[in-house]
């Protein structure tokens, strides 16, 4: 998968997570069952897919470094 389809996928993952904590948190307003439990896992989705997007940055960013110091040595 290439870069640009992650950060899509990546993107469209946490856009939804968003919407489980608001659908969530509008379920414990009313006073519906199991309101904090989608909110609660809701949370959870975006903390998890967040470190895994923080993740990639970094090894792309190491990647693109090693491919630098290998083209200035190059030269």
């Amino acid at each position: 998968m290439n870069e640009k389809k992650t950060d899509q996928l990546l993107q469209t993952l946490l856009a939804g997570s968003a919407l489980i904590v608001l659908a969530g948190a509008i379920m414990q307003l009313q006073h519906y069952p199991y309101g904090e439990l989608i909110f609660v896992l809701g949370v959870a989705a975006w903390f998890i897919l967040t470190a895994i997007k923080v993740r990639i940055r970094r090894r792309r960013k190491r990647t693109n470094n090693q491919q630098v110091e290998n083209t200035n040595e190059r030269n």
